[in-house]
């Protein structure tokens, strides 16, 4: 954890993933049996044909079918919102989220208390945790001025 490294009083950020889309985390973590095993060049090109397809097919549509007069609306709210998220950043971005989710080595899934256990027990104070949607959770908080962590 990062909160040994901060002075006292010093902010964290963290951004951890969500244990509540558990099916969709199996079947990621079946192809990460194999992807994280794979040269990263051959992880980079994978996770592009990934991203491609979630711009072709879900990012490009969205931006144009949003603005149509009629009908937009109801683009609007059938949307999902990983693709409203992503529609609102540069193609890198999308790209840099497939190579994560294909290359990490080690992936973890918290629900909300376990998010806020870990903050605690790495001597932070002030915690704040909120979902990212189904994808994970953000938590803040401040380390205290007393607190010595070690990994349990």
């Amino acid at each position: 954890m990062l909160v040994p490294l901060l002075r006292p009083g010093g902010s964290v950020f963290v951004w951890l993933y969500s244990k509540k889309r558990r099916l969709m985390n199996r079947m990621l973590e079946g192809l990460r049996a194999v992807t994280t095993r794979l040269p990263h060049p051959v992880v980079r090109r994978l996770a592009l044909v990934g991203a491609l397809i979630d711009q072709g097919t879900g990012v490009w549509p969205y931006r144009r079918l949003r603005r149509l007069p009629y009908g937009g609306d109801l683009v609007e709210r059938l949307t999902p919102r990983r693709i409203k998220m992503y529609s609102g950043y540069p193609f890198q971005v999308l790209h840099a989220d497939w190579f994560d989710r294909l290359a990490a080595p080690i992936r973890y899934y918290y629900d909300e208390q376990e998010v806020r256990a870990l903050m605690q027990q790495a001597g932070c104070s002030e915690i704040r945790v909120s979902p990212t949607g189904l994808y994970g959770w953000r938590a803040c908080g401040k380390r205290l001025a007393s607190h010595s962590w070690a990994p349990s």
